[in-house]
């Protein structure tokens, strides 16, 4: 492999970023528009970061993949609120998040979403002083 300013045809990489970007173009056909890109950008000093496109707001999200990251759980907790998970209780998930969807905006169960994720992480956080298995340390 090469060192890291050169292409893998072993073609060097001129110190101009439009050389560099251009190395770059095939990944970048491959990411949504309105995710931002960073590069590394080798320098005389090392390597140093640059913005090749800005993040965006994702103007179309798509409710029903956002509830999909809902525990089953969560997602009648969410109906509970606004009293429709009747004839949902019991049911598969995919017919309670579809419910979700029926009830909910998106800008709501994006929050419904983010809220949860938060939760969870500051659940499964393990306290201090016990080891990432458990045990006592």
């Amino acid at each position: 492999m090469g060192k890291p300013a050169e292409r893998t045809g072993g073609e060097r990489l001129a110190s101009s970023n439009f050389a560099y970007l251009s190395y770059h173009a095939p990944a970048l056909s491959l990411i949504p528009p309105w995710w931002g890109v960073l590069g590394v950008v080798p320098t005389g000093r090392g390597l140093r970061l640059q913005r090749i496109s800005p993040a965006l707001q994702n103007r179309a999200i798509d409710p029903r993949s956002l509830v999909e990251l809902l525990w089953l759980d969560d997602a009648l907790t969410l109906l509970e609120s606004r009293r429709a998970a009747q004839g949902v209780r019991g049911k598969r998930r995919e017919l309670v998040w579809d419910r979700v969807c029926e009830k909910f905006d998106v800008t709501e169960i994006a929050a419904a979403v983010r809220d949860r994720l938060k939760t969870r992480a500051t659940q499964r956080a393990a306290p201090s002083g016990s080891s990432c298995l458990g045990l006592p340390p």
